[in-house]
Formats: C-alpha cells, structure tokens, sequence
C-alpha cells in the first residue's frame, strides 16, 4: 500500500497526533474515509483491490505455509516470506510487488 503520498496531506489533517502502530493510523483512516480527498479515495479503493487479489493469489499458500499463524501485525506477510522459494509463482508475484 502506497497511501503516503497521494493520502499524506489527509492522514496528517485528520490523523494527526494518532499514535502509529497496531493499525491506530489505518483505523483513524477508516473513521475519515468519507472526509478524504478524491485522490486519496482512489488510491484507498486501488489498495483494497490490490489487497484482495494479494490474498486471492496467495490462500493456497498461507493455508499450506503459514497454518496456524495468527493474523496481524505482518506475521502472515513474514512467513510467506520466510517460505517464498517454496510458493505458487502467482502468490510470489503478488509479494514481490
């Protein structure tokens, strides 16, 4: 996700003081969306869609790979990168990008 700079100016206007980490800024995003700039809305939408296709390519591997790791914080993204050699070419695509 590359909401930094198209959603820079938004993420400081609405969620300024907002403490980064354990998804505080993404929640305050959440809270905000309908207040954001129309950039920043595509970009947001852009993300999701990425989101969902990453996810999409790469369930038969997480249910292969990472069975069992909790959700959150990276450590999906982590062991799928700890196991990429290993992964579909679709799913190891998705995480190059």
């Amino acid at each position: 996700m590359n909401r930094g700079g198209v959603c820079k100016a938004d993420i400081e206007k609405f969620c300024k003081g907002v403490q980064p980490g354990q998804g505080r800024i993404i929640q305050c995003m959440k809270q905000h969306e309908a207040e954001f700039s129309p950039a920043c809305k595509e970009q947001i939408d852009a993300d999701k869609e990425e989101a969902q296709e990453f996810v999409k390519a790469c369930k038969p591997d997480v249910e292969k790979f990472c069975k069992g790791v909790a959700q959150g914080k990276g450590r999906i993204y982590r062991c799928l990168k700890a196991n990429e050699a290993q992964l579909s070419p679709s799913c190891q695509a998705h995480l190059r990008k």
